[in-house]
């Protein structure tokens, strides 16, 4: 972000294991947001294909 260009040297280092930490977070919710929409989408395919062979 904008914020990042303005940190210069040693503070940069400091700040960066926060922001990894902030990184790995959004990852980690993600992860959790797609792997519940593939289930709800196979639940949904599940049900077509019940239906199909009917």
């Amino acid at each position: 972000g904008i914020g990042e260009v303005f940190l210069l040297g040693d503070k940069e280092l400091t700040l960066m294991p926060e922001q990894e930490k902030v990184q790995e977070r959004l990852l980690e919710r993600n992860v959790k947001k797609l792997s519940e929409e593939k289930s709800l989408w196979l639940q949904k395919e599940e049900k077509k294909e019940k239906f199909e062979e009917r």
